[in-house]
Protein backbone atom coordinates (compact mmCIF):
# COMPACT_ATOMS: atom_id res chain seq x y z
CA UNK A 1 0.00 0.00 0.00
CA UNK A 2 1.20 3.51 -0.64
CA UNK A 3 1.13 5.93 2.20
CA UNK A 4 0.82 9.01 0.01
CA UNK A 5 -2.32 10.54 -0.47
CA UNK A 6 -2.45 14.96 -2.16
CA UNK A 7 -5.21 16.59 -1.64
CA UNK A 8 -6.60 19.34 -3.57
CA UNK A 9 -8.22 22.27 -2.40
CA UNK A 10 -6.88 23.51 1.11
CA UNK A 11 -10.80 24.99 2.07
CA UNK A 12 -12.23 23.47 5.45
CA UNK A 13 -13.23 20.09 4.42
CA UNK A 14 -9.94 19.53 2.52
CA UNK A 15 -8.06 20.52 5.71
CA UNK A 16 -9.85 18.50 7.66
CA UNK A 17 -9.42 15.47 5.67
CA UNK A 18 -5.49 16.17 5.21
CA UNK A 19 -5.61 16.11 9.25
CA UNK A 20 -7.65 12.60 9.47
CA UNK A 21 -5.48 11.16 6.56
CA UNK A 22 -2.25 12.38 8.47
CA UNK A 23 -3.53 11.09 11.74
CA UNK A 24 -3.94 7.71 10.29
CA UNK A 25 -0.37 7.35 8.77
CA UNK A 26 -0.54 8.86 5.40
CA UNK A 27 1.77 10.91 4.29
CA UNK A 28 -0.23 13.98 2.84
CA UNK A 29 0.20 16.92 0.46
CA UNK A 30 -2.06 19.66 -0.01
CA UNK A 31 -2.39 22.15 -2.97
CA UNK A 32 -4.07 24.91 -3.04
CA UNK A 33 -4.70 27.46 -5.94
CA UNK A 34 -5.19 30.51 -3.87
CA UNK A 35 -2.76 32.05 -1.58
CA UNK A 36 -2.78 32.37 2.36
CA UNK A 37 -5.70 35.20 3.21
CA UNK A 38 -4.10 36.02 6.24
CA UNK A 39 -0.79 37.09 4.21
CA UNK A 40 -1.65 38.30 0.91
CA UNK A 41 -4.11 41.08 -0.43
CA UNK A 42 -7.39 39.57 -1.71
CA UNK A 43 -10.87 40.57 -3.68
CA UNK A 44 -13.10 41.85 -1.92
CA UNK A 45 -15.39 40.14 0.31
CA UNK A 46 -13.66 36.95 1.36
CA UNK A 47 -13.52 36.51 5.30
CA UNK A 48 -11.82 34.30 7.35
CA UNK A 49 -14.59 34.73 9.68
CA UNK A 50 -16.12 31.15 10.43
CA UNK A 51 -19.34 29.75 12.41
CA UNK A 52 -19.58 26.24 13.31
CA UNK A 53 -22.54 24.20 13.02
CA UNK A 54 -23.31 20.78 15.07
CA UNK A 55 -21.97 19.12 11.87
CA UNK A 56 -18.52 21.30 12.17
CA UNK A 57 -18.35 20.37 16.20
CA UNK A 58 -19.13 16.75 15.68
CA UNK A 59 -16.55 16.90 13.05
CA UNK A 60 -13.32 18.95 14.95
CA UNK A 61 -14.72 15.92 17.93
CA UNK A 62 -13.99 13.11 15.81
CA UNK A 63 -11.01 14.53 14.47
CA UNK A 64 -9.46 15.21 18.26
CA UNK A 65 -9.04 19.15 17.87
CA UNK A 66 -12.07 20.21 19.25
CA UNK A 67 -11.07 21.41 22.92
CA UNK A 68 -8.21 23.56 20.99
CA UNK A 69 -10.31 24.96 18.57
CA UNK A 70 -13.56 26.15 20.87
CA UNK A 71 -11.60 27.87 24.11
CA UNK A 72 -10.68 30.85 21.49
CA UNK A 73 -14.01 31.27 20.08
CA UNK A 74 -17.47 32.74 21.19
CA UNK A 75 -21.19 31.50 20.72
CA UNK A 76 -23.24 33.40 18.27
CA UNK A 77 -26.92 34.37 19.44
CA UNK A 78 -29.47 36.08 17.25
CA UNK A 79 -31.40 38.13 19.35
Amino acid sequence: MDNKIIIVGAGLCGSLLALRMAMKGYSVVMYERRPDMRKSRVNAGRSINLALSDRGLLALELAGIKDDILPPSFRCTVV
